[in-house]
C-alpha cells in the first residue's frame, strides 16, 4: 500500500509520475531517454531523472534484525552509486517507525539530504516501511535546494534489494510551474 499523505494531488501526481519513469527504465530505457520522452510525449520539460544503486551504512536501534517495528529508530550515511559503481553522492537521514496500520504494517517517518552531482535534494515524509520489506517500492516527498535541480519538486522512490544493504533508487524531480495539479486552467 503506497501511502498518500492526506488529501494531496501534487504528492499523487508525483508518485505517479515517479512510477511510470520507472516503468520507461525498466524497459531499458537510461534517464537521459526517459527526460527527452517526458518533455516530448508527456509535456513536462528540464525533468531530473537520478537512477542510483544504494549502499546502505545504517546505524540501528532496532527490536530485531528481520523486519521493522514500532519504536524503531535509524540513521544513514548511504553511498550512491551509478550502474558502473562510480561514486555520485550520498543520502545521509534519520528515520522513525511511528506507528503501525491495521493490517500490522509499521509506517516510518524519514527526512533524508542527497549530496549530488545535480545538487542537494531533500526528502521527508511517511512511507510503508514493512511494503519496503515486502519488496514493494514506496515514495518521498522530495525537493531540490541548490544547484541544477534547485526550485524541482518531485519524489524518491526506493525498493529494498539486500535487506539493510542495497537499495535501488529512483529520484524523479519536475520544475514547480511543470506540476499539473498546481496549474489552474
Amino acid at each position: 500500500m503506497e501511502i498518500i499523505q492526506g488529501n494531496n494531488n501534487v504528492l499523487s501526481e508525483l508518485i505517479t509520475l515517479g512510477d511510470y519513469v520507472r516503468q520507461l527504465m525498466n524497459a531499458s530505457k537510461d534517464a537521459t531517454e526517459v527526460e527527452r520522452i517526458l518533455e516530448s510525449n508527456d509535456g513536462y520539460k528540464n525533468v531530473t531523472v537520478f537512477s542510483v544503486i544504494e549502499m546502505a551504512n545504517i546505524t540501528f536501534k532496532a527490536k530485531t534484525d528481520n523486519a521493522p517495528n514500532v519504536g524503531d529508530a535509524n540513521s544513514h550515511t548511504d553511498l550512491l552509486v551509478d550502474k558502473q559503481g562510480r561514486d555520485v553522492g550520498t543520502m545521509k537521514g534519520q528515520g522513525w517507525k511511528i506507528a503501525s496500520l491495521p493490517d500490522d504494517s509499521v509506517v516510518s517517518w524519514y527526512h533524508e539530504t542527497a549530496e549530488t552531482p545535480l545538487g542537494r535534494i531533500e526528502t521527508a515524509g511517511i512511507w510503508n516501511s514493512s511494503a519496503i520489506w515486502a519488496g514493494q517500492w514506496q515514495s518521498l516527498f522530495a525537493a531540490g535546494v541548490s544547484g541544477d535541480v534547485m526550485g524541482k519538486i518531485g519524489v524518491r522512490q526506493l525498493y529494498q534489494d539486500i535487506p539493510r544493504e542495497k537499495y535501488l533508487t529512483l529520484i524523479v524531480l519536475v520544475p514547480l510551474d511543470q506540476i499539473k495539479s498546481l496549474i489552474k486552467k
